[in-house]
């Protein structure tokens, strides 16, 4: 995948994580999320799992630690 298409990806991939926000909190809180057009491909507590999960399916996925509800972020 050329760098400008990834660019453009990870892009509308943001986007969806923020419409999203509440329902990725709720059911992924506490953990580290992998996302490719607008899906969830992995999720896990352990980023290592997570992210080798992840790089099966994409070598590129977006890439966030889900904060835990009424938790703290620090």
């Amino acid at each position: 995948m050329r760098k400008s298409n990834t660019n453009e990806r990870l892009m509308k991939d943001s986007q969806w994580l923020c419409e999203h926000a509440l329902e990725i909190d709720r059911k992924y809180g506490g953990e580290y999320i992998a996302v490719v057009n607008g899906k969830i491909i992995a999720h896990d507590k352990d980023f290592k799992k997570m992210i080798e999960l992840a790089k099966k399916v994409d070598a590129n996925p977006l890439v966030e630690l889900v904060p835990v509800p009424g938790g703290l972020m620090i």
